[in-house]
């Protein structure tokens, strides 16, 4: 494991299966951290790992020791806390190993998916710069060679070309300021908490976003539930981590159907967070005594129709860049080539 001042989800994954692992095999936690941190490579990592083990060798509880860290998140500190107190902390960071497994497969596929789509935008954008400062000139040069001027179409695409390239450079300055920016106040309570209303604003109508936001929600649900939470209190972390406007909106009346004597699995259907035959899963769960599974079968699900979702924004995203690149292409190098076939065409 690498370990950084934020701790990332594939991080917090991995540590919260080896210690599970090792208090599964009966080996005390502070015995524990002693063989992990033996196993730890980075020196960042044997830092951290050795400030919990100091802390837990002064008396400190689990869960006190990470939080005294300030790397872990306060979801998780609570989990393990829950788990000391019930005794089923062994169950709790086997479940936030997968809580977190899953999180960080979420992020990964956002991630890749973004990635191609930004990459194609950027070559569309050095493409015309090219097509308009370096080719288009040649073109003028032709013209003027027989005694023509190049169509006031191709003349105004070039002088624009010519502009965006002048103020390319000042482009890439502002999105590193605003980067930069963003860096800092994701460091701050106050900042993230902006961060976090901005990027509502943003993602407000999106159906990917909100399929994103259901797929934590459920994750997290399946957690608590598990772990014996308070029905009310799971929903509200849930909310939490759910990171969607409208996601909690959805929770909210979900709390409101429960405190009118609905059950959990007719609140999440009726309140629009899961489907009919998902809510029927879940109630027979409840009856049979398998709701952890049931849950766990459904965050997976829904887990999957957000990848699904994102996938599929990106699939439409790709060939639409390259239509429109082709298309741009097209347009400007007719606005020229065709003026010029006519003229070459007269002098033959």
């Amino acid at each position: 494991m690498e370990f950084k001042k934020n701790l990332p989800s594939d991080t917090l994954s991995a540590f919260c299966l080896e210690v599970s692992m090792l208090l599964k095999s009966g080996i005390p936690i502070a015995d524990g951290m002693r063989i992990i941190i033996y196993e730890e490579k980075s020196s960042k990592g044997k830092t951290l790992l050795e400030n919990i083990y100091d802390n837990l060798e002064m008396g400190l509880t689990f869960s006190q020791a990470l939080k005294d860290t300030k790397s872990f998140p306060d979801y998780m500190i609570s989990m393990v806390e829950l788990g000391e107190k019930t005794g089923s902390l062994e169950k709790i960071l086997n479940e936030l190993y997968l809580y977190y497994k899953r999180e960080d497969e979420l992020k990964h596929t956002i991630k890749n998916a973004l990635t191609y789509p930004i990459f194609m935008t950027v070559i569309l954008i050095i493409v015309l710069i090219i097509l308009t400062t370096k080719v288009l000139p040649i073109f003028e040069n032709v013209f003027l060679q027989l005694g023509s001027e190049m169509p006031k179409t191709a003349i105004t695409v070039m002088n624009i070309g010519t502009a965006f390239s002048n103020i390319a450079f000042y482009i890439v300055i502002l999105f590193a300021i605003l980067g930069i920016v963003a860096f800092i106040m994701s460091k701050t309570e106050k900042g993230i908490k902006t961060l976090y209303a901005i990027k509502n604003i943003i993602t407000k109508n999106s159906k990917t976003s909100e399929a994103i936001g259901i797929s934590r929600l459920l994750s997290a649900l399946s957690l608590t539930i598990a772990s014996g939470y308070d029905t009310f209190d799971a929903l509200d972390l849930g909310m939490k981590l759910s990171g969607n406007l409208k996601v909690e909106e959805r929770v909210k009346n979900c709390i409101s159907l429960i405190t009118k004597g609905n059950s959990l699995p007719q609140a999440l259907e009726l309140s629009g967070i899961i489907k009919s035959v998902h809510a029927s899963i879940l109630s027979i769960g409840f009856q049979s005594g398998y709701s952890e599974s049931a849950m766990n079968e459904i965050a997976e699900k829904y887990k999957n129709t957000a990848e699904n979702k994102i996938n599929t924004l990106i699939s439409s995203i790709e060939p639409a860049i390259v239509i429109v690149l082709s298309i741009l292409i097209g347009i400007i190098l007719l606005t020229v080539m065709l003026p010029l076939w006519g003229i070459m065409s007269s002098i033959v």
